[in-house]
C-alpha cells in the first residue's frame, strides 16, 4: 500500500468513525437535546430543556419556579394560582444549585428587557444540605446550559453532543426501547417517575446493604455507598460526601446576586428552605445545617422549612431521606401564600434578613 492510499484510507476511516459517532447521538439522543425521540432518554439535559421550555412559551411567562428535583413535588399549577402568575416557568432541575439558577435568571431578564417584558414574582427554593457542594453546572454532558445561557461557543455546545461517546448509554436506549421503555415528561422528571425509580432502587438497596441501611439510602449512587458502609452509616455517609463545601462562599454571592437582580428588577422574590427528615439532618453536625441558613438569611428573607418541626419525623410523606412527597410540597404553598390546604402549626417559620 502506497502512503498516498493509507492516507486516504485513515481519512476515510476517521470520517466514517465521527459520522457514526454523530449519527447515534442525533438517533439515540441520550441528553434529549437533539429532540429525535427514538429511544428512551437515558440521561436527560434538564437544565437545557427547562430554557428551551422558557423559551417556547417566552411571551407569557411572568414568574419563575428555581429548585432542585426536591421541587417536583411541588405542584405547578397550585403553585403559579399562589403566586398570581399567568404562565409559570418551572425550572426544577436534579441537584440544581444557585450555580444553575443565577445564569437563567440572568439570560431571561436579558430577554424579556428585549421584548419589552416583565418577570412579576419568583420562587427560588434552597437545600440547605447541598448548598456549597461542587456544582454540576456545565460539568457532566447532561448538565450543561445552553450557549445562550452562558454566552459561550455554539459550536463548542454542539460538537460535545456530536462527539461523545457513550456506547453504555447507546447499548442502554437501544435495550430501553427494544422492551418498550416509554419517556418520561420531555420537560422534567415527574414525581410519578420519580417515586417509581424510589421504590425500584430502594429494592436494589436492601439487597446489596445492610437490613438496617436499606430505607435510608435510595437512588443509584446511594446504593453503591450503601453497600460500602459499615455500622455507623452516619460517620462513613459524612466522610464520603458530606462534610466538604468547597464551594460555600462562591454560591452564596450568588445568591446575593440572585436576590440584587431581583430587586432591581422589580421582582417579588420569595426563598424557602427545603424541608428535611430526620433522617438526612443527623448526617451532619450538629448545627451545621442551622449556619447554612442563617448565613443565607443574612442576604434575604426567607421562609424556613428545614429546620426540625412537625413532618421532619412524620411517617409517610417522605419518598426518599431526601426527598418530600406532594403532600409537603402543597403545605408549603399554603404556609407560605395562602390556601385551604392544612398547614400544621410550626411548620415553616418566615425570617426577616438578619442583620450583621
Amino acid at each position: 500500500m502506497t502512503p498516498r492510499r493509507f492516507a486516504i484510507g485513515l481519512m476515510i476511516a476517521a470520517a466514517a468513525l465521527f459520522m457514526g459517532t454523530a449519527l447515534a447521538n442525533v438517533l439515540i439522543d441520550p441528553e434529549a437535546v437533539f429532540g429525535t425521540e427514538l429511544f428512551p432518554r437515558r440521561h436527560p439535559n434538564y437544565r437545557y430543556l427547562g430554557v428551551r421550555d422558557y423559551q417556547k412559551n417566552a411571551s407569557q411567562v411572568d414568574a419563575l419556579f428555581f429548585s432542585s428535583s426536591r421541587g417536583y413535588s411541588i405542584d405547578q399549577a397550585q403553585l403559579a394560582k399562589a403566586m398570581g402568575a399567568t404562565r409559570l416557568h418551572d425550572q426544577a432541575v436534579p441537584y440544581g444549585l444557585i450555580s444553575d439558577h443565577l445564569p437563567v435568571l440572568e439570560y431571561i431578564l436579558r430577554d424579556k428587557d428585549k421584548r419589552g417584558e416583565k418577570i412579576k414574582s419568583v420562587f427560588l427554593m434552597l437545600d440547605t444540605d447541598l448548598l456549597g457542594k461542587p456544582a454540576w453546572t456545565n460539568v457532566n454532558i447532561d448538565c450543561f446550559l445552553p450557549p445562550e445561557v452562558t454566552g459561550g461557543s455554539k459550536v463548542r455546545f454542539w460538537w460535545r453532543y456530536l462527539t461523545a461517546v457513550q456506547f453504555l448509554t447507546w447499548r442502554d436506549g437501544i435495550k430501553g426501547a427494544l422492551s418498550g421503555e416509554k419517556n418520561p415528561d420531555p420537560k422534567f422528571i415527574s414525581f410519578t417517575s420519580l417515586e417509581e425509580r424510589s421504590v425500584s432502587t430502594t429494592r436494589e438497596v436492601r439487597r446489596v446493604a445492610p437490613p438496617s441501611l436499606g430505607s435510608l439510602f435510595v437512588g443509584e449512587a446511594h446504593a453503591r455507598i450503601a453497600s460500602l458502609l459499615s455500622d455507623e452509616p452516619g460517620e462513613q455517609f459524612r466522610k464520603y460526601w458530606i462534610t466538604s463545601r468547597p464551594d460555600i462562599d462562591r454560591q452564596l454571592a450568588m445568591i446575593y446576586l440572585f436576590a440584587e437582580l431581583c430587586r432591581e428588577h422589580g421582582i417579588k422574590l420569595t426563598v424557602a428552605t427545603t424541608p428535611l427528615q430526620r433522617v438526612n439532618i443527623n448526617l451532619y453536625r450538629p448545627g451545621e445545617l442551622d449556619a447554612i441558613a442563617a448565613r443565607i438569611n443574612r442576604i434575604t428573607e426567607m421562609w424556613d422549612f428545614a429546620s426540625p418541626g412537625p413532618i421532619t419525623d412524620r411517617a409517610g410523606v417522605w419518598l426518599d431521606y431526601a426527598h418530600f412527597r406532594p403532600e409537603i410540597g402543597a403545605m408549603m404553598i399554603a404556609r407560605i401564600f395562602g390556601g385551604e390546604t392544612p398547614v400544621p402549626p410550626g411548620f415553616g417559620q418566615l425570617k426577616p434578613q438578619a442583620r450583621e
